[in-house]
């Protein structure tokens, strides 16, 4: 793994993703891009109307947002053991390019905030954050708005055993050496199946993902609920997660309890960085 991409707006939460990236580039010898992408107008959703702000009243003028982001980027390089960093300011809509400046500087990684529901209005992480995450070739970690900063210690994986979740492993296994910590795989298991196919099913995810992972120890849990969302918050507050990964590859088994719609109520909630892997292949660390 060599660069993580950064978009960055300026507010709070973009100002804790770029910490939490700075953090991963030191301990994975990476490099940081912050990307900021100037769009000259932006609609408000305000009760039940749009307000329309103008690019100086909203965000300031393009001279000033690219003075901005050039010294975040200064902050980063004035950063103890800091990593090399660079800025790109372009002038379009992040979703328009998120893909192409992802493909074009190679990232291996996103990292960027996310917005936390909202009284009885939940939005998932963003529109921005979910829709970069739907678009981009490589590995999105998002953090919440709510996240308070911590090295990274324990790593989960939610599986349902789909053969592509071996890649992810792959991924994560060196992803975890590299951070010193401990990782895990969970699937949860909805009663659907026997007790006895449920382990034989576990037993040869387990021997899949031990050959990718040669002598790296993985732990692996299987766990049952009618309440999917609930037992995982509860796995993950006792085992005290500090990264919670998921892929949003499709799914071959019809139901499956891992699939994208849960995935989507899981960001909901979920109150730790949350990593997700893309529908498509993409590059290993």
């Amino acid at each position: 793994m060599k660069t993580v991409l950064v978009p960055i707006d300026f507010s709070a939460n973009s100002k804790r993703a770029m910490d939490y990236a700075v953090m991963l580039a030191q301990k994975l010898e990476m490099k940081i891009i912050l990307l900021h992408a100037y769009h000259p107008s932006k609609a408000e959703k305000i009760s039940n109307s749009y307000r329309l702000w103008t690019e100086k009243t909203l965000i300031g003028t393009p001279e000033e947002m690219e003075f901005e982001l050039k010294a975040w980027c200064h902050d980063v390089q004035s950063m103890p053991n800091a990593p090399a960093c660079s800025s790109i300011f372009i002038k379009c809509d992040l979703l328009d390019e998120i893909s192409y400046m992802v493909e074009t500087h190679a990232a291996d990684l996103v990292v960027m905030g996310t917005k936390g529901a909202s009284g009885l209005k939940e939005v998932f992480m963003g529109s921005n954050t979910a829709r970069v995450i739907e678009l981009v070739s490589c590995p999105v970690i998002a953090v919440p708005d709510s996240y308070v900063f911590k090295e990274i210690k324990k790593i989960v994986f939610a599986t349902d055993y789909h053969e592509k979740d071996i890649s992810c492993i792959h991924f994560l296994g060196a992803f975890a050496k590299k951070m010193n910590a401990d990782l895990s795989s969970v699937h949860m298991s909805d009663g659907e199946l026997k007790p006895s196919y449920e382990i034989e099913l576990l037993n040869y995810f387990k021997t899949e993902a031990e050959k990718v992972l040669e002598s790296q120890q993985m732990h692996f849990h299987l766990l049952s609920g009618e309440n999917v969302s609930l037992s995982l918050f509860d796995f993950i507050a006792q085992k005290k997660v500090d990264l919670f990964a998921l892929s949003l590859k499709e799914r071959l088994i019809k139901g499956s309890v891992f699939n994208r719609g849960i995935s989507w109520r899981l960001a909901h909630h979920i109150q730790i960085p949350f990593l997700t892997f893309p529908i498509n292949e993409f590059s290993n660390i």
